[in-house]
């Protein structure tokens, strides 16, 4: 769907998607489909795990929208819901920022990483947007061939 408007850089990082819960709070799960007894926080729009999609569209697993991580967090320490799913790195700087510097030790990340998403920039399709990609594919190739010297 996003590749129809965009032309994607090459990847300039990751996002390790995992479970927030909080402290004291034991998610018992083996698989994406044991989340079903839980009800899970997401964020409206993010792309998440491809199987657990599925298992909400089909709405095996209950969980509730929130519009940011910040929200879904609230969520979260309000007892909305279970555990949500976030970037492991987004959740680390969240807990330092001062929206939560009274709460953050009252959340814990899940161990397990549920997937690794690479991040891409994206440029408008357009040529102009094509010239911007190659530009910056390039600048990109030159930063890390000179972070390995």
């Amino acid at each position: 769907e996003r590749a129809a408007r965009c032309h994607f850089s090459r990847p300039i990082g990751s996002s390790p998607l995992g479970l927030a819960t909080r402290v004291g709070t034991q998610l018992h799960w083996k698989e994406l489909a044991d989340l079903q007894r839980y009800r899970i926080g997401m964020v409206k729009s993010y792309v998440s795990v491809p199987a657990l999609d599925r298992l909400v569209a089909a709405r095996k697993v209950r969980t509730m929208s929130a519009l940011d991580d910040a929200d879904n967090l609230r969520n979260l320490l309000a007892g909305k819901v279970d555990a949500v799913v976030i970037d492991r790195n987004v959740f680390a700087y969240l807990q330092r920022s001062d929206a939560f510097r009274g709460s953050a030790t009252q959340l814990r990340l899940d161990p397990r990483v549920l997937v690794m998403h690479d991040l891409y920039m994206c440029f408008s399709r357009t040529p102009r947007g094509l010239a911007a990609r190659d530009s910056f594919d390039a600048g990109l190739a030159r930063l890390q061939e000179s972070a390995l010297r």
